[in-house]
């Protein structure tokens, strides 16, 4: 039984998709508790002075949720970090 994670033989591998040099999207997907560190990440994300155009996909719902969308707020990255809520499939 694997309760935290996933078997890796049950997922095909794939190429890596076309990377441009300007354009990273990262995807954040968890059940979001303050231990994530995804506030450590968006605090890394608004301190970056690099020529990439960052942005950041957060997939889930959690405790932390609220405290994360009012860091995004004000620091003023809603047009840099964008939330889904819960998906599935």
């Amino acid at each position: 039984m694997i309760t935290n994670s996933i078997q890796v033989g049950s997922v095909a591998e794939r190429s890596a998709p076309a990377f441009d040099g300007h354009q990273l999207d990262i995807l954040f997907v968890a059940k979001l508790y303050r231990h994530h560190g995804l506030d450590r990440l968006i605090y890394g994300l608004i301190n970056y002075s690099g020529n990439m155009n960052i942005n950041l996909h957060v997939v889930g719902n959690g405790l932390a949720m609220p405290e994360i969308k009012k860091l995004v707020q004000d620091l003023k990255m809603q047009h840099q970090v964008k939330f889904y809520g819960r998906l599935h499939g």
